[in-house]
């Protein structure tokens, strides 16, 4: 029941986002070389980047969009975030109400999530994410199973972890191909809007190719969830834009399709007022019946460099 989060992640219309982001690179004087690359890689005087790595640098890839992490170095990033669906599909059996059929709810959550990243290695970093979370469901006019008009749930939301495994660096001729797994912890089980039943497991891979226009990511998962009769699953497949137009202003664009039938449109704001600093304000709109109709969430990352 619970939706799953796109951290990854936020979401807005990220149509006026893009726009004025472009409207501002056109306007801007660019800048150099040397400064975008101290700005971007948190090291003073650092050498500037190959062309192809420009947007992101050297780091590993993480599930936050835009967020790279080198290895010793360590990524802290919380954010609040408010979704809503005015048709999300609901079976009263996971609330205790006995049904033969679905039905058609209303849903709103609100979320606080705290995620780090630290770079094990040079080609291997480790993700753990926590969120608190609120959660309603207004039950469908149809429903006369005794489920009460409203539901509402708070606590722990999602508890996961990720690791992240780049198998090939790009170089100019091929893409940069990586690897991930993420696990998350089940916790609340009598709580269908903000707990995890079970036991889920999303392992994916992912292709990352940069070009002087922008950054491109492709990658998918399956998903097996021991709670679910499937067991196995598709988890996602997202095609993914990131664009640093100067040292301070980037933006990340996406398509994703989630579980086979939930698609949305992704798109983020960042603004980097230092070094070490970045404000992410971003979201999504869905593109099917299946997805949650629209999400935002606003947040800060900060930068602990490594070695």
């Amino acid at each position: 029941m619970k939706p799953l989060s796109v951290v990854g992640t936020g979401r807005v219309l990220p149509g006026l986002v893009l726009l004025a982001c472009a409207a501002h690179a056109t306007a801007a004087p660019a800048a150099s070389d040397a400064s975008d690359t101290a700005m971007h890689s948190g090291r003073e005087g650092a050498e500037p980047p190959a062309a192809h790595l420009r947007d992101r640098g050297t780091g590993v890839v993480t599930s936050v969009p835009g967020a790279y992490v080198r290895e010793g170095e360590l990524l802290f990033y919380s954010w609040v975030a408010y979704s809503g669906d005015h048709d999300i599909q609901y079976d009263p059996p996971e609330f205790g109400f006995p049904s033969e059929i679905e039905y058609i709810g209303r849903y709103q959550a609100r979320e606080v999530d705290a995620w780090v990243a630290y770079g094990l290695r040079e080609n291997l970093a480790l993700e753990l994410q926590v969120a608190g979370m609120r959660a309603s469901l207004q039950k469908s006019a149809d429903d006369a199973t005794g489920m009460p008009a409203e539901l509402k749930e708070s606590g722990l939301g999602d508890v996961r972890s990720r690791l992240n495994w780049r198998i090939l660096a790009e170089s100019e001729r091929r893409p940069e191909i990586y690897t991930f797994a993420t696990m998350a912890f089940p916790h609340d089980k009598k709580k269908a809007l903000t707990g995890t039943n079970d036991w889920l497991l999303n392992l994916g891979i992912g292709a990352i190719r940069g070009y002087r226009w922008g950054t491109i990511t492709l990658r998918s998962s399956m998903e097996f969830d021991l709670s679910s009769a499937s067991v196995g699953d598709w988890g996602e497949v997202t095609l993914e834009y990131f664009k640093r137009f100067s040292p301070r202003m980037s933006v990340v664009g996406a398509l994703i399709l989630l579980q086979g039938d939930e698609g949305s449109v992704f798109g983020e704001f960042q603004y980097q007022p230092t070094q070490n600093v970045v404000v992410k304000l971003g979201g999504a709109q869905a593109l099917t019946a299946n997805g949650i109709d629209w999400s935002a969430q606003a947040g800060v990352l900060f930068k602990f460099a490594g070695r």
